[in-house]
């Protein structure tokens, strides 16, 4: 999993190809069954999922499609898995940006209640950072948010 983060940073054909292959659904399928043994695994597969997400509205379709949003959203409850709920954060916030039933997705899941709390600086001030930047996202031409 952490060579595909390294074949779509930066590379947008790399995401296309990966969104157009499958791989989409099998990084989903790392969320729905994450637990400690596949930690590693669960902290790169948001990663990928928030990069091939980037600027692309059909990406952003594809992972949503997938059904990642009630799953990355889970990933904010847990206490102790803090690179996997930053990337949970950053996944929501590029999904979140310039998509509007992806806002209503991501509410619709609870996030917003599961961000706030991030505004507190956590163990590193870059989840706060984010939190910041999802719920700006989030609010974006939205009312109900």
């Amino acid at each position: 999993v952490a060579a595909l983060f390294t074949l779509v940073t930066n590379h947008i054909d790399n995401r296309v190809a990966l969104r157009e292959a499958g791989a989409v659904e099998s990084l989903v399928r790392l969320l729905e069954d994450a637990d400690d043994a596949r930690l590693p695994a669960v902290e790169n597969a948001t990663a990928i999922l928030a990069s091939i997400a980037t600027n692309s509205e059909a990406n952003k379709d594809a992972v949503t499609r997938a059904g990642a949003i009630p799953y990355l959203v889970h990933l904010l409850k847990g206490a102790d898995v803090y690179p996997a709920k930053r990337n949970a954060v950053v996944a929501l916030m590029v999904l979140a940006h310039g998509h509007v039933s992806n806002r209503n997705l991501i509410r619709e899941s609870g996030a917003i209640g599961l961000l706030v709390p991030l505004l507190r600086c956590g163990p590193e001030e870059v989840i706060t950072e984010k939190a910041i930047w999802a719920l700006g996202n989030l609010s974006q031409g939205n009312d109900y948010n």
